[in-house]
């Protein structure tokens, strides 16, 4: 495997090239669109932020201009940009850069260490082949810091970020999207209905089958009520934490409540982790309209403690993915930096196995549950993308689409190992933000 990046000697022929003239024109083994009905490639041509053309290695040369770069990728598969639908940027930093910054008195000594984490997190992402990011962790302070590395050009990576929770309806400004084509989107709301299996906090129909009790909800019904309605007049994505399957149906009665079928098509509420239903709630979210924001690692890192919580009966409710999918729903995938890696390979694994990563040879968890290479890499594709509103311009690799490709030593939809996979380059917005230094010649 290696790299070859070729520039061309042709002469110009005039300042400016015609519109249809890429600047950069990849090469590959393959270039899978992820579309349905489209043809893969195996070239693609850029031009600016965007993709111009998927084609043969002799049609996309009509691209080709006086000041066009070839880059040529032998064996390498190019597929769309990876999403991480749900990530917490800051949680990744501080665990890839560990630093105390309790030990930091000054105001700016603080700022300047929360800064050297989110870079590190930002670089580690991008190793990753991610090339965007729905975040659930950035306060204010650490917002403004990544706005000013975007303003220097320092941050690459693009990002789809919420807000916390409100405590009333002042707290929330009016929504003001930059759109889905911008690097940084700060459009929805983060709301959370109970807390997590692994401690019992997670809100249960019915008892614990390990212990006494059924978790509590950490926000009411009535205050989750207020806020989707804050939301919702203020033109805000509400993207609810709800692990138990009383928090989901909680989750979902408030949805169908609070906000009408045109609200939630202009909305698209999302639940996030969605770990636990009980069987009559799983057709809701199709039903509704609302998003599975979801975590394939949650199921191999929890699934034995999840059967001791649940019993056998509840845990056929729980991380039901292939489920949902049958039903309609729209599924994203995320890696959950908070509490795991940011490796989306790992993640596609425990998807389309349920498997543990750090265990494959130990048998499936949810054999029922198994997706195919495809939905599971859609999931990070063209799912998250829809969750976040830019399915049109993210997602798949099509003509006018923004050029965020995720280039990767093998097919991911193919019969070879998942784990193990090797980025060779992350391109966001037509930019090589990362590429591997092993092996690479020029």
């Amino acid at each position: 495997m290696f790299l070859a990046i070729c520039g061309l000697t042709l002469p110009a022929t005039a300042q400016l090239a015609p519109p249809d003239t890429a600047d950069l024109i990849i090469f590959a083994q393959r270039v899978h669109v992820m579309a349905p009905g489209a043809k893969d490639g195996v070239a693609v041509a850029i031009r600016g932020t965007r993709i111009l053309a998927v084609s043969t290695r002799i049609g996309v040369l009509r691209y080709r201009g006086a000041q066009t770069r070839l880059v040529r990728l032998n064996g390498a598969h190019v597929f769309p940009g990876l999403i991480d639908a749900h990530g917490d940027i800051l949680g990744l930093g501080k665990r890839v850069d560990a630093i105390n910054v309790a030990q930091f008195a000054a105001e700016e000594s603080v700022k300047i260490v929360t800064r050297r984490q989110l870079l590190a997190a930002h670089d580690a992402m991008l190793r990753a082949g991610l090339t965007r990011v729905h975040d659930f962790g950035m306060d204010p302070s650490s917002l403004a810091i990544v706005k000013d590395l975007a303003a220097e050009g320092r941050w690459k990576i693009g990002v789809y970020g919420t807000l916390a929770a409100p405590a009333s309806e002042q707290d929330l400004p009016p929504a003001d999207d930059a759109g889905p084509r911008a690097r940084l989107r700060f459009r929805a709301v983060r709301l959370r209905a109970d807390g997590r299996l692994a401690d019992r906090t997670a809100a249960l129909l019915a008892d614990y089958t390990d212990a006494a009790g059924s978790g509590g909800m950490t926000t009411s019904a009535a205050l989750l009520r207020q806020q989707v309605a804050w939301c919702r007049d203020k033109g805000y994505q509400p993207c609810v934490d709800a692990s138990g399957d009383r928090a989901n149906r909680v989750v979902l009665d408030v949805l169908a409540g609070v906000l009408s079928l045109a609200d939630r098509k202009r909305l698209r509420p999302r639940i996030e982790h969605a770990q636990v239903f009980s069987a009559p709630d799983l057709p809701r979210l199709a039903e509704l309209g609302v998003v599975a924001s979801m975590q394939p690692r949650q199921l191999t890192t929890g699934m034995a403690w999840a059967l001791a919580r649940l019993g056998h009966d509840r845990v056929q409710g729980a991380y039901a993915w292939r489920t949902l999918l049958d039903r309609g729903t729209v599924v994203a995938f995320g890696t959950n930096t908070a509490e795991e890696p940011e490796d989306p390979y790992a993640a596609l694994f425990a998807a389309v196995t349920t498997r543990p990563p750090l265990m494959p040879e130990k048998g499936p968890y949810r054999p029922d549950q198994t997706l195919t290479r495809r939905e599971a890499v859609a999931a990070f594709t063209t799912g998250a993308a829809y969750a976040a509103f830019e399915e049109t311009v993210r997602g798949r690799i099509a003509a006018g689409y923004e050029a965020d490709l995720t280039v990767v030593d093998r097919d991911l939809l193919g019969d070879g190992a998942l784990l193990g996979t090797r980025v060779l380059a992350t391109i966001v917005a037509g930019e090589r933000v990362y590429q591997r230094r092993t092996g690479v010649r020029r």
